[in-house]
């Protein structure tokens, strides 16, 4: 998957989420109708986009950072598994030379296809809990005033699959990384090493960082 429509599917899959939670709540509880589902397809992206828009400015670098959360560690210490040399660097010092190597190799670019359409997958599902927990509150408070009912109950058990989806997908990335690195660690192990330690004994050049 090009990068370029990851970052577009990224944009659009909590737009949709947030919609399809208006759309539920308003009709359910609300006593009230929207037609987002009745526009053309044309109309109904852009509306997706505009709030996944907005959702990725309010949200999104924390929404990234949290479902990733320990992959940068596990490349960093696999890493440092196969090259003890690389022991105390931090992974800002390690990663704009793992990315290139990935950049600059076909066969661990084509690995990197499946680890953007599987991380698709990870920030989607870990969008989609707290998106639906969200909701999952609002029905809880529609329910004390005696409606919301059945916001509460998709919402409750969409945050429970979301969770186990994310858990799925964050294993099955793990997975794909790993094969990553052991491609880097058989042909280009020493070359990474080589560019990591050259890069920090010239400060004129680390601080570019």
């Amino acid at each position: 998957m090009e990068y370029a429509l990851l970052r577009s599917l990224r944009a659009l899959a909590p737009g949709l989420m947030v919609l399809a939670y208006f759309d539920l709540t308003c009709k359910f509880a609300l006593d009230c109708r929207f037609s987002f589902w009745e526009m053309d397809a044309s109309k109904l992206l852009l509306c997706g986009y505009i709030v996944g828009g907005l959702y990725g400015l309010l949200m999104g670098k924390w929404a990234s950072e949290g479902a990733f959360r320990g992959v940068n560690d596990r490349i960093r210490d696999r890493l440092i598994s196969a090259a003890p040399e690389l022991r105390g660097r931090s992974w800002s010092e390690i990663s704009p030379h793992f990315y290139a190597l990935v950049d600059s190799d076909n066969s661990l670019e084509i690995k990197s296809k499946g680890i953007f359409f599987n991380g698709l997958l990870v920030t989607s599902t870990h969008c989609g809990i707290w998106i639906s927990l969200a909701a999952s509150i609002i029905g809880g408070g529609l329910v004390l005033g005696g409606k919301g009912g059945l916001v509460l109950h998709v919402s409750s058990a969409a945050v429970v699959l979301c969770y186990l989806l994310w858990r799925k997908s964050i294993a099955r990335h793990l997975e794909l990384v790993d094969g990553q690195i052991n491609v880097i660690a058989r042909r280009f192990l020493p070359d990474l090493v080589k560019k990591v330690k050259l890069r920090m004994s010239d400060p004129e050049r680390a601080s570019d960082q």
